[in-house]
Order: structure tokens, then C-alpha cells, then sequence
């Protein structure tokens, strides 16, 4: 291979940091061993280039000289050679493990005191001694901070050099190698760890936060018809009401803080900011939701994902201030952001939040009817106390999915199409999380249905007033259809339960299980039924909005 430049090797260095290694210079997975770096002598010289700072403090062996380069190759001879010891090691420390259990006045990892000096360091008697917890932890939290650094510095680098349009940037997805590489400047020297910066999801979201907040009027909103007041009303509604910019850019801010903090202390961690937020759905007294990944498969919620979760409370104490856990079904750490004030709800692995995120901003892109129409919604749900599942209610997420499917099969034509029948490649319950783009642009989709804002707002209402078959039927997003209850039943998954389809039946995209199993009592399900009827017969006499959420709860 033929070496361009110092600045190409760099670069490629980083790069592949970025994309295949974990600490120890391995592929994360065995379809990525063509991409791992190679941590060799001769390529140590590249962490100085990319900005990497020399390992500090306390390394598995002290490192005395002042040259990076020299530096970094001495921290990482050391851990390859400590890796190479417990590989070499690991059946003689097993045969020596029952005899040294019997000793019960010193540590069954420690040698026999009756060892001398001299036998230790012979090669053919020489066993690899176990630091202590303590030395452990050392070490687990230097190397942790060494190669958080090296990452860092290598986005760092990558994005100084090759990013002019922030917008452009697919936010989970890994980077990938130009055809041809014009490096625009040397990178920043990093002299400590309080140098290095991150670039990080938040600040490429950030960058879309214009395009979350509408300001302008729709040219179809009015059509000089019955129904102009009505849309109107509703538009001004939302545009009142939709989360502000401001707040938006706070959110940010406050995930990317917390992003890094995971960084520092587990660099393989994700942390995901979910829900109304990233699907522009929010108000301004939208709580935030967000989703720690330890890992692509599941775990065990009722264990695992407290433990993580703790992790997180213990780690990021500077961060957060009341936590508290709650242990529930999908456990939940509840804090205040310090710097914010925000409140937030974090989940472990509960990735099904990460596709639907993605799957309702999508939706919410296809027509501007969407998002007006499903914030409305949930204003009204909320204003008659019928949107809160902890009180046998629905949730936001239902009704918005309630809007979406009544926009597909509850008029003609269709105002909507089924995006999982469409993409099944980009929405299905298999994707993998870091290559989903949330805020992501399909192609351009035009509807053959006009109805105006306001007729679809009462038609919603008379839809599920009076048409929609409860007993029967169930809410099916996925299939941009109504399906036979006892389908969704039989189906299965790891999550359905056939006894939770009862009285109201939204299916969820992905785990096939129903989001309004809260309404598990007659009465529950009669009094939210009986909310839409009035509203239905409420906008069917008078077509006022504004009178509608004046009236009191039912």
C-alpha cells in the first residue's frame, strides 16, 4: 500500500477506530474483522497524530518519558502483554485454584507463601498473579478513560476535517471512508482529557432543530369551505402549544451531557433520547424520554436492567440529582437534570422505544396534517383526563397511533399509506439500532386524500365514536389496517400476552402487543368511549374548537 501522506494514515487510523474496534484493538463482531485497526508498533505514532493525549496516571505499568508517541506505545504493550499473560495462564491457574482454596489465610488468587523468589520468576513455575479489586478497578478505569480519549479524538478528528454539512450527517450510523481524501487543516492539539470533545448525536440533531419547530401556515390549510374556522382553530391550537425551539435546543444539551457521561466510564453503552421530543409531537410540558443500549439483544428487564440502571445512578451522580427507581415492568431511573432542571425517564434496552421514535417521525413527514392533528389530540385527551395509563387510561403513544391508522383506513382515500408494508427493510423489529437514522427523510409521498384539518379532526372523533368495531377489531399501524382481535392474539412474540386484548386494542408496531392494555375495566373503557361521543356530537352542532376545551371532564 502506498502511503499518501502522515495526514491519509491518520485518517485512516481514526476512521476504523471509529467504526470496528473495542479497546483492545478486536473487531466487535466477526463480521468486522476486515475493518479492525491495527494496534502495532509502527502504527502508535497515529494516536499522536489524530490528537490522542499520552495515557496519564494509573496505567498496569508505570510509563516514564515525556514522548507521546513513546507513551502510548508503552500503555498499549503493556495491555496486550497482560492479555497475553492470562491467555498463557489461565489452565495453570485453574490447577492451582483448588490448592489454593484450602488456604483460608490468604486470597485464592495469591501464590503459596512457601514460594520462593527465585521460583516465581523461573519460566516453567511462573504463574500470572491477579491484581487486587482495587488495582483492578484502577486499571479497568484507566484504560477505560485512555481509549474514551482515542475515540473522542478520532471523531474529533474525522469531523474537522471532513464535515461541512452537519445536516447531512445519518446520526446513529457508522461513518464511512471518501473516495477521495482532501484533508482541510491539522487537527486541534489536545493537551489533557478536558480537551477532548466528542461530537455526538445531540450535536447533529441539533443542528435540525429549525426544521422541528413550524412557524409557517400551510397554503391548503384553508380552502374558503364549512370547515376553514375548524381548521383553522386547530392549527393555531398546535402552533400555540407544538415545544418550542428554545426548549428543543435545552433537551439537546442536556442529552449531550449525559451522552457523554456514559462515554466516560462505558464507552460501548448508548444512550438514546426517544419519543414526542425526536418525533415533534412534544409540547412544551412533554416529559423526556430516553433509552440506555448495553447491548443488542434483550435482557432481563427484572434484574439486568436494574443493575445497569444503578450504574447510571451511582456513575452520573454530578449529573442528576433526585433519582429515583422504579421498578416496574420495563424499570424506569427518574432525575432531574442539574444543568436544565429537565425531568427525565430513562429505560434500559427497551430498543422497541429507539424503531418507534423513528417510525412516527416518518409518518409525522408524509403530510403536515399529522402532526397538528395528533397534538390536538392528545390536548383534548388530556383535557378530559383520558390520557394517562397509570389511571386505566390511554396513552399519548395510543392516541397517536389512533391518528396514524384512522388516517390510513378511516377515510377515502387513504390519507396514509403503511410505512412497514412499504419500507420492511428500514421498519421492522430486527433493524439494527445503530444503523437507524431517526430523523430520517424518505422519498417524497403525495396524498389523494384533501380533506381539510377540521374534517379530519371531527371525523377522528365520529370514527371512534361510532364506526370503529372495539369488540371485533383492533388498531393495526403496522398492516394500515384494522385487524380481527383474535389475530393479534395468536401472534407470536416475546412480549404478547393473549389476555391483555380486551377492551380497547392498539397494536404496537414492532412487539405485536397491545399499547392500551391499561383500560383493563369496563368502566374505564365506558367513560373514554363516552368522551368521544360528546366530542363527536359537540363539533358536529356547533364546529368549535375553542368551546370543546372549555367544557369540563367527564
Amino acid at each position: 500500500m502506498t502511503m499518501l501522506s502522515t495526514e491519509f494514515a491518520a485518517y485512516s487510523f481514526a476512521y476504523h477506530l471509529l467504526c470496528n474496534s473495542d479497546p483492545m484493538g478486536q473487531p466487535r463482531n466477526e463480521e468486522e474483522q476486515h475493518g479492525m485497526p491495527n494496534f502495532e508498533p509502527q502504527n502508535f505514532h497515529l494516536l499522536h497524530l489524530i490528537g490522542v493525549p499520552p495515557p496519564m496516571g494509573h496505567l498496569s505499568s508505570p510509563v516514564s518519558t515525556s514522548d507521546p508517541s513513546e507513551a502510548i506505545a508503552m500503555h498499549w504493550n503493556n495491555m496486550y502483554n497482560s492479555q497475553q499473560r492470562r491467555d498463557k495462564t489461565t489452565s495453570f491457574s485453574r490447577k492451582n485454584w483448588t490448592r489454593n482454596k484450602t488456604c483460608s489465610n490468604r486470597s485464592p488468587r495469591q501464590p503459596h507463601k512457601n514460594e520462593d523468589d527465585s521460583d516465581r520468576t523461573s519460566p516453567k513455575k511462573q504463574m500470572y498473579v491477579e491484581p487486587s479489586l482495587e488495582e483492578a478497578k484502577v486499571q479497568k478505569r484507566a484504560h477505560s478513560e485512555f481509549y474514551s480519549a482515542a475515540y473522542s479524538a478520532a471523531a474529533s478528528f474525522y469531523h474537522q476535517n471532513f464535515s461541512s454539512d452537519l445536516v447531512t450527517y445519518q446520526p446513529y450510523q457508522l461513518l464511512y471512508a471518501p473516495q477521495q481524501l482532501q484533508v482541510k487543516r491539522k487537527p486541534k492539539p489536545v493537551a489533557t482529557w478536558d480537551d477532548v470533545r466528542m461530537y455526538n448525536p445531540a450535536d447533529r440533531f441539533l443542528a435540525k432543530a429549525h426544521m422541528l419547530h413550524i412557524t409557517e401556515t400551510p397554503k391548503e390549510l384553508l380552502t374558503g369551505g364549512q370547515w376553514d374556522k375548524l381548521s383553522k382553530a386547530v392549527w393555531d391550537k398546535f402552533i400555540t402549544n407544538q415545544q418550542s425551539e428554545a426548549l428543543f435546543r435545552k433537551k439537546m444539551a442536556v442529552w449531550k451531557n449525559l451522552f457523554l457521561g456514559v462515554k466516560s466510564f462505558c464507552h460501548r453503552w448508548g444512550l438514546y433520547l426517544v419519543g414526542s421530543t425526536m418525533t415533534g409531537l412534544a409540547t412544551d410540558l412533554s416529559d423526556v424520554d430516553m433509552c440506555l443500549l448495553v447491548r443488542q439483544t434483550e435482557i432481563d428487564q427484572r434484574h439486568e436492567a436494574v443493575f445497569y440502571l444503578r450504574e447510571i445512578q451511582r456513575n452520573l451522580w454530578e449529573y442528576i440529582e433526585n433519582p429515583q427507581l422504579i421498578l416496574a415492568k420495563v424499570p424506569i431511573l427518574k432525575f432531574c437534570d442539574v444543568q436544565e432542571g429537565i425531568e427525565i425517564d430513562l429505560n434500559c434496552n427497551n430498543a422497541v422505544g429507539i424503531r418507534n421514535t423513528h417510525l412516527m417521525y416518518c409518518y409525522t413527514r408524509l403530510d403536515w396534517r399529522v402532526r397538528p392533528l395528533v397534538l390536538v389530540v392528545k390536548l383534548w385527551a388530556q383535557k378530559y383526563g383520558i390520557n394517562d395509563a397509570k389511571n386505566m387510561t390511554l396513552s399519548s403513544y395510543s392516541y397517536t397511533l389512533m391518528v396514524i391508522n384512522y388516517l390510513q383506513c378511516g377515510v377515502e382515500p387513504a390519507a396514509l399509506p403503511s410505512l412497514q408494508m412499504l419500507y420492511p427493510e428500514k421498519f421492522n423489529a430486527h433493524s439494527f439500532i445503530p444503523n437507524i437514522d431517526i430523523h430520517e427523510e424518505l422519498p417524497a409521498y403525495e396524498s389523494s386524500n384533501k380533506q381539510t384539518l377540521g374534517e379530519l379532526f371531527q371525523g377522528f372523533m365520529e370514527y371512534y365514536a361510532t364506526r370503529f368495531d372495539y369488540a371485533n377489531t383492533a388498531v393495526s399501524v403496522r398492516t394500515g389496517s384494522v385487524r380481527p382481535i383474535e389475530d393479534c392474539r395468536r401472534a407470536r412474540t416475546f412480549k404478547n400476552d393473549p389476555h391483555q386484548w380486551r377492551f380497547i386494542c392498539v397494536e404496537e408496531p414492532f412487539e405485536l402487543t397491545n399499547t392500551a392494555r391499561s383500560v383493563h375495566e369496563p368502566l374505564a373503557f365506558d367513560r373514554i368511549k363516552s368522551v368521544f361521543v360528546k366530542s363527536w356530537l359537540h363539533l358536529q352542532s356547533k364546529m368549535d374548537l375553542t368551546s370543546l376545551f372549555v367544557g369540563t371532564k367527564s
